[in-house]
């Protein structure tokens, strides 16, 4: 799994709890974990420092992200604010690959077509 995979995922995971209502599994679910390599058994903080959010925040386990709002109060506020955030990391860096990525297969329509839309900025992440 390439980062940007990861991070796709991440947002996708994201975009199914804004739109379609799915529970957060927290690190279990999440794509960017795995690409980090997650495992509850070993130490959580070693794994982060190959984050992209780690990277962004400078923080462990997704600390002063909207992921620990989300956590303490679940709305669509919130999962918004998550979404957003995973998406800001996307663009700046991976602008000209996310259409591949996203044509590769693997991916709900809907979220292909949103994603699209919202990095053309045809479409807000809150829409």
């Amino acid at each position: 799994m390439t980062q940007l995979k990861a991070i796709i995922g991440s947002c996708l995971k994201w975009w199914r709890i804004r739109y379609q209502g799915k529970e957060n599994g927290g690190g279990d679910d999440c794509p960017l974990c795995k690409y980090c390599g997650f495992n509850e058994i070993y130490s959580r903080i070693a794994d982060c420092n190959k984050c992209p959010v780690f990277k962004n925040t400078g923080k462990y386990c997704c600390d002063d992200t909207p992921y620990q709002e989300h956590t303490e109060s679940s709305t669509n506020r919130n999962a918004t604010a998550e979404l957003q955030f995973l998406f800001d990391l996307i663009k700046p860096r991976y602008y000209d690959n996310v259409e591949k990525e996203l044509n590769k297969g693997g991916y709900p329509k809907k979220f292909r077509v949103w994603m699209l839309r919202a990095i053309t900025k045809k479409e807000s992440v809150s829409a």
